[in-house]
């Protein structure tokens, strides 16, 4: 493609490059400005410009002081170098973003200089219109975002906009790794519907991509672009310590089924850890469902054991609960036990399912995954010291975390207060030796100071009584006032679920805490209608009622298949 081309000389004959340079500044500048309140802009953040044209976008970035590491991609040549010469700061790309890496046409107009775009538009191609605008087709460099972030080694960006002239989800798929590991904080994306129409798409297709990825998205602030961020809200399971995983031959099974079926009072005869383990690792399926909310530790102690979870009610777990389970390899083994097939195959699952619980489901791991999210999102390569300001009840997602992280991260991962039933050996199969001498005075100073890396609160929940404390509201209060969002993070580890697809009293409750910094929650619902609004002791209720009914269902699968036999 040649600059010097006769087509390109006259390509400001109906708007001068001021005029385009200036372009929606206040409306870019107010996106912006809106972005900086959620996440803020350092002189370190990556800023992308996608579909860069005159440079009103970096304009607008400079008045706002944002003068590094702002990365353009633009292919138009005349355009590209003018902008580069004006503003010599940026690092121009001569060269589109899209799905894939190579070559592609773009289709220049000579003097509509904002509407250039790789989609094959019929405007370009209506004679009426081309008769006072020709259209020039120019083979050009294509990359996606993931290529080109690999290769310039950029783990995060702050900031993306994106205007390309209907080809908004073309770069949005070029974008797939980054955009599910979240390394896109938010950004602006221009939403034209005849443009999208000519491409093949629609707002509605982008909003899903957007909201499947898990960002949130305000309409509000411009009639053509939206602007999207990183909801900072994710499911965070149960785990087990690694210690109590049990070697797959350590016993041989005797039975189908554990007699130990969850809320029938008479069948718990386990007094101790050693017998209550060895109910289940003798036998080959043993009974689990929803008591409380869906995850359990429960359900983690059977495979801990190497039996199979016998999940009543697996098919009716949210999408982004349990999302660590094995849910699929679990179904599996419960329709060949409903099949009977040969025996001989349980072994098999047995045998997956120990080596998936030791990749994926210890405390460790568990632990170890949290905290390199946490990193990721405040692009760290690692932390030193972790606050865990903690509620000292029993609190599963609290204390499975907890091992976690004093496994991992040592004396360096400090519980405040202490989490006395995580020493006790309170609960079967969660506890920790209390043999690490733990640093916790002066913890108000050291949060002034910000000697922890970040900090983690909980549990919380409309269901948690310490919320309301003067403890909880003073060591808030000092939290957010010397700490990030980003570097604070809050438990719900509570039963109800939170229901984040429909409109409800927990829903908004979660929102408050997710202005203030990271969410984990242990029962994330997006997917299913169900939500419960009223009293805890309402829902203790009805929960109760539904384990009588899961209890007597219980008994019927294991009496259905009692003559089973190898």
């Amino acid at each position: 493609m040649n600059d010097n081309d006769n087509f390109f000389k006259d390509i400001f004959r109906r708007h001068s490059f001021e005029y385009m340079n200036n372009m929606d500044i206040s409306i870019i500048s107010s996106i912006l400005n809106y972005h900086k309140k959620i996440f803020d802009i350092t002189e370190n953040d990556i800023i992308f410009d996608v579909g860069t044209n005159c440079g009103s976008f970096v304009k607008a970035l400079l008045n706002l002081q944002i003068k590094k590491n702002i990365h353009c991609f633009e292919p138009h040549p005349v355009l590209s170098k003018i902008t580069k010469d004006l503003y010599k700061n940026i690092i121009m790309n001569k060269v589109c973003l899209s799905n894939k890496n190579g070559n592609v046409i773009i289709n220049f107009p000579q003097t509509s200089l904002a509407i250039s775009s790789i989609i094959d538009r019929p405007l370009f191609k209506d004679k009426q219109w081309t008769s006072f605008d020709k259209v020039k087709r120019v083979e050009c460099e294509c990359l996606t975002i993931d290529h080109y972030c690999n290769i310039n080694n950029i783990n995060i960006i702050n900031f993306i906009k994106i205007d390309v002239e209907g080809a908004e989800k073309m770069v949005l798929e070029g974008a797939k790794n980054m955009l599910e590991q979240k390394k896109i904080k938010g950004g602006m994306i221009e939403i034209i519907e005849s443009q999208l129409k000519d491409a093949g798409t629609s707002s509605e297709e982008i909003e899903s991509i957007l909201k499947n990825y898990g960002y949130n998205i305000v309409k509000t602030l411009s009639r053509n672009d939206w602007y999207f961020h990183i909801e900072y809200l994710f499911p965070l399971s149960y785990s087990i310590p690694l210690k109590f995983v049990k070697n797959t031959k350590e016993i041989k099974k005797t039975r189908l089924f554990s007699p130990l079926i969850p809320g029938d009072k008479k069948t718990n005869i386990y007094k101790d850890e050693i017998s209550y383990n060895k109910n289940y690792s003798e036998s080959y399926f043993s009974i689990t469902f929803k008591k409380g909310g869906y995850d359990c530790l429960r359900h983690y102690e059977i495979l801990a054991n190497n039996s199979i979870p016998y999940y009543i009610d697996i098919d009716k777990i949210p999408n982004k609960t349990m999302t660590t389970f094995p849910k699929s390899i679990v179904k599996n083994a419960m329709k060949s036990l409903l099949n009977k097939d040969n025996v001989q195959i349980f072994d098999k699952y047995i045998q997956d399912l120990n080596e998936y619980t030791i990749n994926n489901l210890t405390c460790e791991k568990t632990a170890d995954n949290f905290i390199k999210l946490i990193n990721n999102i405040n692009n760290k390569k690692s932390s030193k010291n972790v606050l865990m300001l903690a509620n000292v009840g029993l609190n599963y997602s609290m204390m499975s975390l907890a091992y976690g992280l004093r496994q991992n991260l040592k004396d360096n991962f400090i519980d405040f207060p202490k989490i006395n039933c995580l020493y006790t050996k309170q609960q079967f199969n969660l506890y920790l030796e209390d043999d690490i001498e733990i640093d916790r005075e002066n913890i108000s100073d050291k949060i002034k100071n910000k000697f922890y890396d970040y900090i983690i609160i909980g549990p919380i929940g409309p269901d948690e009584c310490w919320e309301n404390t003067p403890m909880f509201k003073n060591y808030e209060e000092l939290i957010l006032s010397s700490y990030k969002k980003t570097e604070i993070i809050y438990i719900f580890g509570g039963d109800r679920p939170f229901n984040i697809k429909y409109p409800n009293k927990l829903n908004c409750y979660l929102k408050t805490y997710m202005k203030k910094g990271i969410c984990f929650v242990r029962e994330l619902d997006d997917n299913t209608e169900y939500y419960h609004d009223k009293t805890w002791g309402n829902y203790v209720t009805e929960f109760r009622l539904e384990c009588d009914k899961k209890i007597k269902s219980s008994y019927s699968i294991i009496n259905s298949i009692k003559d089973y036999t190898s």
